[in-house]
This record gives C-alpha cells, structure tokens and sequence, in this order.
C-alpha cells in the first residue's frame, strides 16, 4: 500500500461539519490512548483503554461517565471488560492491538 498517497488523500479531504445527528463537542485529551469501543447502556457509550486505566465517555454530550486506574492486561486485545454503566459487559474494541 502506498502510506504516502493515502496520508495525502486523508490531508487534503475537505473539512466538513458532521451529519445529523452528530454535532461536535469540545475535544477530550485522553493521555496514553490505546483503545477504543462502543457499547450501550441506555444511550451511546465510547469505552476506551489507556496506559492509565479507562474510561466511559457520553456520546452525546462529551462528559466522562466512569474512570478507574486499574492496570489492565487483557487475555484478548480484542475485548474489555466494561466499567461503570458498561460494567458486565464484554466490549469489542479496536486499537494498537487491534
């Protein structure tokens, strides 16, 4: 795959505002991002994984449903346990490993 071609088709696509019903909210930095999935709980929920624990973000508005700093070392970089609303729940995940 030639990497320079698309990084060039990536740089020089038009910036366009996102469709209904997405709308953009303030950036969240999350430090050390290495994962990330979806999962529901009555509303969309980004899950994602850190080098200093994880995290359970509100789709719709940007605020941080749950956070820990548990060390995690997965059996499968494919899949997460979930935490707060997502706690029980296996969450597929995509990412390095992934």
């Amino acid at each position: 795959m030639d990497w320079t071609a698309l990084r060039r088709r990536f740089r020089e696509a038009p910036l366009l505002p996102p469709p209904a019903p997405w709308r953009p909210l303030a950036p969240i930095a999350i430090g050390g991002l290495t994962d990330v999935g979806f999962g529901f709980a009555g509303r969309d929920l980004l899950f994602v994984s850190s080098s200093t624990g994880r995290g359970v973000f509100d789709c719709v508005n940007g605020g941080r449903v749950a956070r820990d700093h548990e060390e995690i070392h997965p059996d499968d970089p494919l899949v997460r346990e979930g935490i707060g609303p997502l706690a029980g729940m296996e969450i597929r995940m995509a990412g390095l490993d992934a």
